[in-house]
């Protein structure tokens, strides 16, 4: 089994078991009942400084780097034991993170207010 596969083994086991794991730039995590999270950070040094549309791409980022995980552990989903997939991106400031945007079914949440 290569490394990539066997640590996305590990960390759906983890989601599975309602934890969270950090793997490559993406945390895989767990939302009660049935929801797997999948939370990037933004690269932007500051709130003020980022928009909508650069944390539109770089939620599109975080979705692309999933789908690759997906297709190293195919079966990802069905291991962490989730159905629904929330998106999500974060704003890293040093002593803790707060949420910027996510995406689930589709639908794009604003956790805090950008320049447009």
């Amino acid at each position: 089994m290569n490394a990539d596969l066997q640590r996305l083994t590990i960390a759906a086991s983890l989601v599975n078991e309602g934890r969270s794991m950090r793997v490559g730039d993406i945390r895989l995590g767990a939302e009660p009942p049935d929801v797997l999270t999948v939370t990037g950070w933004t690269r932007s040094s500051s709130l003020e400084n980022l928009t909508r549309t650069e944390a539109l791409a770089e939620l599109a980022e975080i979705k692309l780097l999933f789908d690759e995980m997906v297709a190293i552990c195919p079966n990802l989903l069905e291991l962490a034991g989730k159905r629904w997939v929330e998106f999500c991106l974060g704003y890293d400031y040093g002593m803790g993170a707060v949420g910027v945007c996510s995406e689930r079914n589709g639908i794009i949440t604003w956790e805090v207010e950008l320049k447009k």
